[in-house]
């Protein structure tokens, strides 16, 4: 599955489909060979409007770490896409205490973004 297969697919299981919930959870989770999930593959490729969706959606994963141990707000933060930070935000389940595997939390980022 390419990168954009990875978003289209992200959009289907997002909307009404005769997949469970945990199938769809477990799809767009799914962290294939670029290493990244759809969430984090939108905001590195500038997909805003499916980050945006998929940032709004609780069957996605938004703690899920790639292997450098970042989350997508690590990702949206360091390419300055502020809506979907901001949509991040409203997430109850974030976990702004995350540490990537340097040891730099996403303070660290938010600093470096907006030095």
């Amino acid at each position: 599955v390419d990168v954009f297969d990875n978003f289209l697919y992200s959009l289907i299981f997002l909307n009404t489909s005769p997949y469970t919930d945990q199938e769809r959870r477990d799809y767009i989770n799914y962290i294939g060979k670029e290493e990244k999930a759809a969430l984090a593959l939108a905001i590195e490729y500038g997909a805003d409007k499916i980050a945006k969706e998929l940032a709004q959606s609780e069957l996605v994963d938004v703690n899920l770490k790639d292997k450098y141990g970042r989350t997508p707000i690590f990702d949206a933060v360091e390419k300055n896409k502020e809506e979907i930070v901001k949509e991040l935000l409203k997430r109850k389940d974030l976990d702004l205490d995350i540490v990537d595997n340097h040891g730099e939390s996403i303070l660290f980022f938010v600093l470096i973004a907006f030095d």
